[in-house]
């Protein structure tokens, strides 16, 4: 987060636009974006935790060296027992739930052997790394090294498959276990980075690419645009559609009409054009036999 952060918000001196106040903003940007970014991860590193712990607890799904670790007396445990039906007496498994250990291992290792589902490495892992795949994604501006980011990308999902791979090699966990943590941990990591992050990571890169620079230095005839991609003047990039639009919206733009009377244009409100109407009638088609109203609002004509 640090280093991206760094390459992104710029809060030291960048470029031909660097200046007390846009470092000063840069800087406390960077401040902003680094905490609401650690936040968001522990934050989804507790719940996913929570959901982990809850699952293990409540499940108490054996590890597959429980038997290797816990070695029960086997002349106490009754694999059998015997139903008795019409046909006879029928011999069925059962299955264990009260065994004794012959261990020498500590009463936790024990506990712990009994918390297999969910892997919690899995789900951490596969979180993590996940949250960080989306991070790239929405942060990481690399113009000059456009494998970077891909090359990252996959670094985080190979860690995650590897550190869930390995659970299994290990015998820790059992297959389920791990594609159970799997789940978890993708479900959370896109809830927080697509969902939540969207509304946090709303800083912009700073700092001028350099094809923009060396767009600026040209003369204005010598510009040739970037198809589909204007430049403003702070830096930031529109559509040409927006810009289009923009134009469109100022050529519709109706003119202003100043009059003695009226200053108001006509699309002002319907109140003015409703106004003017009224003055014309009651100049022109006034009542009392053609009779005409003077500016002084005195009524002149034969009747007068």
């Amino acid at each position: 987060f640090l280093i991206v952060e760094i390459w992104v918000v710029r809060p030291f001196q960048c470029g031909r636009r660097s200046n007390k106040t846009n470092l000063k903003q840069r800087q406390i940007d960077y401040l902003k974006t680094i905490f609401q970014t650690a936040f968001l991860f522990v934050l989804g590193i507790a719940i996913c935790f929570l959901i982990t712990e809850v699952g293990k607890r409540t499940i108490g799904r054996l590890r597959p060296y429980y038997i290797t670790i816990c070695n029960p007396i086997w002349a106490q445990i009754q694999c059998t027992k015997t139903l008795q039906t019409a046909s006879g007496p029928l011999v069925v498994s059962q299955y264990i739930t009260n065994h004794r250990c012959d261990s020498t291992a500590p009463a936790r290792d024990i506990q712990e052997a009994k918390l297999s589902f969910p892997s919690g490495h899995a789900s951490y892992s596969t979180y993590a790394f996940v949250f960080l795949f989306v991070y790239f994604e929405a942060r990481l501006v690399c113009p000059n090294i456009q494998f970077l980011k891909p090359f990252l990308q996959c670094l985080c999902i190979a860690v995650a498959f590897f550190t869930s791979l390995s659970r299994v090699t290990d015998y820790k966990h059992h297959a389920t276990d791990v594609i159970g943590g799997a789940i978890i941990g993708f479900c959370i990591a896109v809830f927080a980075a697509v969902r939540v992050g969207t509304y946090l990571w709303s800083f912009g890169v700073y700092c001028e690419t350099v094809d923009e620079t060396k767009k600026e230095r040209l003369p204005e005839d010598e510009r040739v645009p970037i198809p589909g991609i204007e430049t403003k003047q702070s830096g930031a990039l529109r559509s040409n559609d927006q810009i289009q639009l923009e134009n469109t919206h100022e050529q519709r733009q109706p003119p202003i009409i100043h009059s003695r009377n009226n200053t108001r244009s006509h699309y002002d409100s319907g109140i003015s054009v409703i106004e003017q109407k009224n003055t014309l009638n009651s100049k022109f088609h006034g009542g009392g036999g053609g009779r005409r109203v003077s500016p002084n609002g005195v009524f002149e004509g034969p009747n007068n």
